[in-house]
């Protein structure tokens, strides 16, 4: 939803913050429920590439990385320099992900592209990935 200059978005998710984590810092998880990137890297200060269908090209900045609680970029594309925050906290027996995209400006129109398609992807999109890719406790005995 659109919170004056942001779009915000919570969810709740069955799964441990690590898990939730692991779905926003592994680049095959990334591509599958958010975006293709190119360079990963996770250093603050470091600059990847997210291929943004149908914007095009989106350099992202790696900001900073609090693991499971805090994930910050900045992204520069065709709409301008924003900024993504990502916040991780357990919530019950699973994950509350809270989502912040800001600096927006002028650029409403992009701001509304990207408050339905983030609604999507942290819904539907990331919900899938995150069941489908849970790791089995390891059955060796200890």
């Amino acid at each position: 939803m659109i919170e004056g200059d942001s779009v915000v978005y919570e969810f709740t998710y069955p799964h441990a913050p690590e898990r939730v984590w692991r779905s926003l810092v592994d680049p095959a998880e990334l591509a599958q429920w958010l975006m293709p990137t190119r360079n990963y890297s996770l250093r603050p200060g470091d600059h990847f590439v997210m291929e943004c269908d149908p914007i095009g090209p989106v350099d992202v900045e790696v900001v900073e990385v609090d693991p499971p609680r805090r994930l910050v970029w900045r992204w520069i594309a065709s709409f301008g320099p924003t900024t993504v925050t990502f916040h991780v906290s357990a919530e019950g027996i699973g994950t509350r992900l809270r989502l912040e995209h800001d600096g927006w400006g002028d650029a409403t129109d992009s701001r509304d592209e990207f408050n339905s398609g983030w609604k999507a992807k942290m819904g539907d999109g990331l919900r899938l990935v995150l069941d489908a890719n849970v790791r089995p406790p390891d059955p060796t005995p200890r």
